[in-house]
């Protein structure tokens, strides 16, 4: 299963080729504030609309059925127990997204109409769907399409991820299956146990790798289209990829009952981070021998890359993981350390003409004006603060 390199990123990058603008989509929001409402309203249900709807079963085809709910317009030929799963977390998000934007009074609009999905039961009907408008499937398992304004998912069970411990639960379960009551002494319940637990042990690593899909597939999604919908950026403006990809990241971890929104730390990235260093999960600082050779390896890219280059967020997998990582850490930094100069940073940001074209050096500058330098001591800062952060292995799945 693809851990956190959607096709967001690549849709992002083969548009710029087709359309000579950079297909960066809305993704970031403005930083908290000083103070923080702890009660934003919930935000409104929305009309459905029959042409979405329409629209959507012509898409999807024979089998596909549609769900209302308050927010969203979702044409699945799954079961309906499949799709609750997706619904909680895709409204979920919604819920998370807009306390967010209330309680930093960003002034957002409302989507014009119920966002629209599309959940496959089968994942080569996904695949097909995405080759359809263009795009690769990959081990991609969603996708959002800012074009159609369509989020799309394949049911996580059929996703690639858990093909292969799917295939092997069903050939434990056959073996178990011919050795009940065919054989009896203690050679054979010894075997019979050592089944048992090796198929307990490849259940949770299933509900683990669904875990991860819910969070870094159906959330990581959400957000991109929620976040487009509600008008925090400017639809088809050239917007860094660290700051799309990097917010997106921060809605992956649930935010409900948290005291401020997006105020928890998603401890699979920050793990990918420390990993990025080369530092262990568990310490509170870096030796300057790590720090040199991470740099040195490109595991860890200075800030200046980070901020410019969006090309960081294709190539080897093991590198696009690290990429999302820093990401996610440089938003949590700001976010938290730098607030009012976030929400100046964002404004900025929002300002930008769609298909106009950023420079580099006013990337910089941009940047600059909000925090200063992202110098060689900028970036120790920030790195020393992300290690002195609490990490839970469990939540980081380590």
């Amino acid at each position: 299963m693809q851990n956190s390199v959607t096709s967001y990123t690549q849709r992002c990058l083969q548009a710029r080729h087709r359309f000579r603008i950079c297909m960066c989509v809305g993704l970031a929001v403005a930083a908290l504030t000083a103070t923080f409402s702890t009660s934003a309203a919930s935000p409104p249900a929305l009309l459905p609309d029959q042409e979405a709807a329409a629209r959507l079963l012509t898409i999807g085809g024979e089998g596909f059925r549609i769900r209302e709910t308050d927010h969203y317009t979702l044409a699945y030929d799954t079961s309906y127990e499949a799709l609750r799963p997706l619904i909680g977390r895709l409204e979920g998000t919604y819920d998370a997204i807009w306390r967010f934007c209330e309680a930093n009074g960003l002034g957002v609009r409302l989507p014009a109409s119920r966002l629209e999905v599309l959940l496959f039961a089968r994942y080569e009907d996904f695949a097909e769907y995405l080759a359809g408008i263009g795009l690769r499937a990959g081990s991609v398992a969603g996708a959002y399409d800012p074009r159609t304004n369509v989020s799309a998912f394949c049911h996580v069970e059929s996703s690639p991820g858990l093909a292969q411990i799917n295939g092997q639960i069903e050939q434990v379960q056959k073996r178990l299956k011919r050795l009940k009551g065919r054989e009896s002494g203690a050679s054979a319940r010894e075997r019979r146990e050592h089944l048992r637990r090796h198929l307990s042990k490849l259940r949770l690593q299933r509900d683990a790798l669904t875990k991860k899909f819910n969070r870094l597939v159906i959330q990581h999604e959400a957000a991109h289209q929620m976040l487009f919908n509600v008008g925090v950026h400017v639809h088809w403006a050239d917007n860094p990829l660290w700051l799309t990809e990097g917010m997106a990241c921060q809605f992956e971890v649930p935010q409900a009952g948290s005291a401020r929104p997006m105020g928890r730390i998603n401890h699979l990235r920050l793990a990918d981070f420390r990993d990025a260093l080369g530092a262990s999960p568990d310490v509170k600082s870096f030796s300057e021998e790590v720090y040199e050779e991470a740099l040195a390896s490109r595991h860890l890219v200075p800030l200046v890359d980070l901020i410019t280059d969006d090309e960081l967020f294709t190539g080897q997998e093991r590198d696009v993981v690290f990429r999302y990582a820093q990401a996610w850490a440089l938003v949590y930094y700001l976010h938290h350390r730098h607030r009012k100069e976030f929400v100046t940073y964002l404004r900025r940001l929002g300002t930008r003409k769609p298909g106009e074209h950023v420079a580099w050096q006013r990337k910089i500058e941009e940047f600059e004006s909000a925090f200063g330098k992202p110098d060689e001591a900028f970036q120790r800062r920030w790195i020393t603060y992300m290690l002195e952060l609490r990490f839970d292995r469990r939540e980081a799945g380590r």
